[in-house]
């Protein structure tokens, strides 16, 4: 078991700074519950692809990444995998200051193919944040959408810090 996914309160709402007031560590438990709860009152309305298996390459690669992003976090960023399948990982994105998104909370979901690192996972945002399109692939270099971008050397973290860019660099109403 990646986190301990075991419900030990009520739900602890994002404040704006949270980012910069509690450790990662504790932050992730938070972010984890807040999901749990979220989920089991939406997932069975959400439809997304089947998932996979992951064999032994891409178990170890998003266990290195993960061990990675929890040592050096991306700014505005929590991200974590479900701890029953590592293929699947939910981020939550923090608007950044001076950007549209400033003060906001959008969650998304990774998908990783079996193949991972050699195939790019799917990219998903699930909260509106009048960019992009929910529940829905996201049209990115960094993703299964444009498979002949993908660089194996990107990690977990990469993903992140690219989709926070692109998020933050363009207007939403574009």
């Amino acid at each position: 078991m990646l986190l301990n996914l075991s419900k030990t309160g009520s739900c602890v709402p994002f404040f704006k700074n949270i980012f910069l007031e509690y450790p990662v560590k504790l932050l992730l438990n938070v972010f984890v519950m807040v999901l749990n709860e979220y989920f089991q009152a939406t997932v069975m309305f959400r439809k997304f692809p089947k998932t996979e298996v992951a064999n032994p390459t891409s178990t170890n690669r998003l266990q290195k990444d993960y061990c990675r992003l929890l040592k050096d976090p991306v700014p505005y960023v929590v991200a974590c995998p479900k701890s029953d399948n590592i293929l699947e990982w939910h981020y939550v994105l923090a608007g950044p200051p001076d950007t549209p998104y400033d003060g906001g909370y959008y969650h998304g979901k990774l998908l990783f193919p079996a193949e991972y690192p050699f195939k790019p996972p799917s990219i998903y945002m699930i909260t509106p944040s009048g960019r992009f399109v929910c529940d829905t692939r996201l049209c990115l270099s960094m993703s299964d959408y444009h498979p002949e971008s993908w660089n194996p050397s990107w990690s977990t973290s990469t993903l992140l810090v690219g989709l926070l860019s692109f998020m933050a660099s363009c207007n939403p109403s574009s």
